[in-house]
């Protein structure tokens, strides 16, 4: 996709952080779209931050590769398998969900880039 050893190192210290955000907000009971919206925040403030500071000839990838673990794979495959076998109630409620979780990674990636971080 065009990134190099910049970009990657970038994406690994958001992922980093990112996780380590979730996991120490798990004792807190935090409701899960808040968590996954400060974790967004932190994948892409870590991964645009750590750009700047290896002057990354592609800046825009890190983010989007940082924020890439927090995409709710397995309610998205659930919903789909569930409306494909005709339980539509539980098929809409998962897709719900997961629609839900990518809207709060959005959100938390906008968060960072309003403050004017732009990769």
């Amino acid at each position: 996709l065009g990134g190099g050893w910049r970009e990657f190192l970038a994406t690994v210290l958001g992922a980093a952080l990112s996780m380590i955000l979730r996991v120490a907000l798990r004792p807190a009971r935090l409701i899960p779209l808040m968590v996954i919206v400060l974790a967004a925040f932190a994948a892409t403030a870590g991964s645009v931050l750590g750009c700047r500071a290896l002057a990354c000839p592609s800046p825009d990838l890190a983010p989007i590769a940082a924020a890439l673990q927090l995409v709710p794979g397995v309610p998205l495959v659930t919903a789909v398998i569930d409306l494909a076998t005709g339980d539509i109630i539980s098929g809409m409620a998962r897709g719900a969900y997961a629609a839900l979780m990518a809207a709060g990674i959005a959100l938390g990636m906008l968060l960072f880039l309003a403050w004017g971080f732009m990769p």
